[in-house]
């Protein structure tokens, strides 16, 4: 999460009354740099809803990659999801995707904007919705992925 300190809140309090709120998961919440007080922010909320949740800090703002990847290193679960600071997807689209793999037959669970049944609720301003588009013709080029969302 970067300068998330306005919404937050909003996805903690989101997750701390779903079924990711089981003692059995591990939340880590990472705050990539922010120069706003999104890590007191979370942090405060945390307390708040009583959720149990890790946040690491990353000293300075290194991109969303550095920190999906602190995170996926801290985690310590048989199954790893990441997920935007805004819950884009929505907490029941995530448990949907947990439940896919409990029940087998997959190991990798995708969920893609680019999905014919998405249903886009906010959309992205158009120059976000550009640069992401070019971003995702670049990566299918080269034959990294065949979603149209990453």
């Amino acid at each position: 999460m970067y300068r998330e300190a306005a919404r937050i809140e909003a996805t903690v309090a989101a997750l701390a009354t779903s079924s990711l709120a089981s003692p059995k998961d591990q939340l880590i919440f990472v705050d990539d740099g922010s120069d706003d007080q999104t890590a007191d922010t979370v942090l405060a909320a945390l307390d708040r809803f009583a959720l149990p949740a890790q946040v690491v800090r990353l000293e300075h703002n290194m991109g969303k990659g550095a920190a999906v990847r602190a995170g996926i290193l801290e985690a310590k679960g048989r199954f790893v999801a990441f997920v935007d600071a805004d819950l884009s997807a929505g907490v029941t689209e995530i448990e949907r995707c947990f439940r896919f793999i409990e029940a087998g037959g997959c190991e990798v669970v995708a969920s893609t904007r680019g999905a014919p049944s998405s249903k886009i609720l906010k959309s992205q301003p158009p120059l976000r919705q550009v640069s992401g588009q070019l971003f995702n013709v670049l990566l299918r080029s080269l034959g990294l992925t065949r979603l149209a969302d990453t």
